[in-house]
């Protein structure tokens, strides 16, 4: 699993290095935020170039803004750590939520506006959806959940696994963890605030 983030990141990092439009980040107000994400939104199964132009033309996020939209609890998990950083060229915000019993979940929301986030949001999902993939150790595919298409990522031998999905027309999202069908029932309960 780690070998496959390594090679998306790396990607990304190509097509952001590429990118010659110079973008001026600008403090943008929060309340242009839509409240609640829905997942999904119905915003993600539309073509995926149509989609990555419309978020060209957006003004990128601050890791500041991001970590204000992260809810403190994740489907009866609490939020033990919160981080952001613009290591791909774009705001990033992760979040890690625990249990009483040590149980854990991850959250990481990407802001895909601007330049640098249409490309991390066509590598990272665009470009993924619908191409199912599967060897020995690991597999990925696309789903229908809650009305909306969802990345699926999953390695057999461990059951780790990650939802990624499309929302708000601007925000890339993933849960993971080790229990599948808990990370479905947390996805109903990401709330963006």
């Amino acid at each position: 699993m780690t070998r496959i983030f390594l090679i998306l990141v790396s990607a990304c990092l190509i097509i952001s290095a590429c990118n010659n439009n110079k973008t001026t980040v600008t403090e943008t107000d929060k309340d242009t935020v839509t409240k609640k994400s829905d997942l999904p939104s119905g915003d993600n199964t539309g073509d995926a170039e149509k989609i990555k132009e419309e978020l060209d033309k957006m003004t990128p996020f601050t890791p500041e803004q991001m970590e204000k939209l992260v809810p403190d609890d994740l489907s009866g998990y609490s939020r033990t750590q919160l981080s952001s950083n613009t290591n791909l060229g774009t705001a990033m915000v992760s979040a890690t939520y625990k249990t009483g019993d040590d149980k854990e979940l991850m959250l990481t929301v990407l802001d895909c506006g601007g330049p640098a986030g249409a490309g991390v949001y066509d590598v990272l999902y665009g470009n993924v959806l619908n191409h199912d993939n599967s060897d020995a150790d690991e597999y990925s595919k696309t789903i229908d959940l809650n009305g909306g298409k969802v990345i699926e990522h999953g390695n057999k031998g461990s059951g780790y696994s990650s939802l990624t999905w499309f929302t708000d027309k601007r925000f890339l999202v993933s849960v993971e963890g080790d229990d599948l069908e808990v990370l479905k029932q947390a996805t109903k309960s990401v709330i963006l605030q």
